[in-house]
C-alpha cells in the first residue's frame, strides 16, 4: 500500500538536508481539491504533536469498545476531526441534531451532536454521504461514542451520486503533495525511525524536498498535475485530506474496513495515487 511505503522510506531514511522555507495558502471550497492561483509553494509542515486529533469512526468505536477508560485518556476533551460516511440525521428528544456516523456495526454509530448554528450545513447533507466534522470527544454514551459541538468542516459526494474523475485525482495529488504532513497528523510523535529514534519535521522536510529521492520525485509529480490544472498552492490543513491515506493504510491491516474507506469516492482516490 502506498501509505505503507511512505512510512518505510521514513524507517531507512537519513538525510539531513538543511529545511527550506515554506508557506502555504487556505483551502479550496468544501468537496474541493485544495489550492489558490498565484506562486507555487511548498506547504508548511505541521507540529509534531497537531492540537487537532485525526480520527475515524471506525477507530473511535473500536478504542472506546475494547477499553473506555483508556479510550476517555486518548480522546476525551480533545478537539477531533472525524471523517465518515453519514448513517442518520434525526433530532433527539430535546428537538437537537444528532447525527450519526457509521462505524459497520448492526445498531451502533458515533453520534455527532450538532449545534443549531449548524442547522443549513447540516440541511444540505444526506444519508450515505461522506462528510468531515470537526468538534469535541465527549465520550460514551449508551455504548456509542460521542462527539459534542459538531461543525461540517467538509463534505463530499453524495451516496449515488457520480463520481468526477477529474476532482478525484486532483484530490489525490493534494494528498501526495501533503503526504509526509498527513502522516505526520495522523501517526504524531509514533513515526520513528529504524534506529527507535522519533522522525523530526527537519527530517520530513528534508526527504520531501530531496529532488532524487522516490517521494521527492513523488511530490514534484503532483505538484505539477495541480499547476497544470491551475492549482499552485495546497493548504495541507484541509479537511479530509488524511482520508485517502487513513484507508489506503489500515484497509490491509483491518478485519473490519471502516465504511468510509469502501465509498467510490474514496475507492477513486486511491486508485488515482500514484506507485
Amino acid at each position: 500500500m502506498r501509505a505503507c511505503w511512505l512510512v518505510a522510506v521514513l524507517m531507512v531514511a537519513g538525510c539531513k538536508q538543511e529545511a527550506v522555507p515554506s508557506t502555504g495558502q487556505a483551502a479550496a471550497p468544501a468537496g474541493e481539491a485544495p489550492g489558490t492561483t498565484g506562486k507555487a509553494s511548498t506547504p508548511p509542515m505541521t507540529p509534531a504533536v497537531p492540537a487537532l486529533l485525526h480520527v475515524g469512526p471506525r477507530e473511535l468505536w473500536d478504542a472506546y469498545t475494547d477499553n473506555e477508560v483508556a479510550a476517555d485518556m486518548k480522546y476525551r476533551g480533545k478537539e477531533v476531526e472525524v471523517a465518515g460516511l453519514i448513517q442518520d440525521i434525526a433530532k433527539d428528544a430535546t428537538d437537537s441534531i444528532v447525527i450519526s456516523l457509521d462505524v459497520g456495526e448492526m445498531m451502533s454509530s458515533v453520534m455527532c451532536l450538532v449545534p443549531d448554528e449548524q442547522m443549513q450545513a447540516v440541511a444540505e447533507l444526506s444519508k450515505g454521504q461522506l462528510v468531515a466534522f470537526h468538534g469535541k470527544v465527549r465520550g460514551l454514551f449508551l455504548k456509542r461514542p460521542v462527539v459534542q459541538d459538531c461543525r461540517v468542516a467538509w463534505a463530499g459526494p453524495k451516496a449515488k451520486e457520480k463520481i468526477d474523475k477529474q476532482g478525484a485525482r486532483l484530490f489525490a495529488r493534494a494528498a501526495e503533495t501533503c503526504a509526509f504532513q498527513i502522516m505526520r497528523r495522523l501517526r504524531g510523535p509514533s513515526m520513528k525511525r529504524a534506529d527507535g529514534g522519533v522522525v523530526t519535521d527537519e527530517e520530513l522536510r528534508a526527504i520531501s524536498e530531496a529532488p532524487d529521492s522516490p517521494v521527492g520525485k513523488m511530490i514534484a509529480r503532483a505538484r505539477a498535475d495541480l499547476a497544470d490544472a491551475g492549482i499552485t498552492s495546497v493548504s495541507c490543513d484541509q479537511p479530509a485530506l488524511p482520508l485517502p491515506l487513513r484507508c489506503d493504510e489500515g484497509g490491509s491491516q483491518s478485519k473490519h474496513p471502516a465504511p468510509e474507506c469502501r465509498t467510490p469516492f474514496v475507492d477513486a482516490v486511491i486508485s488515482e495515487m500514484q506507485h
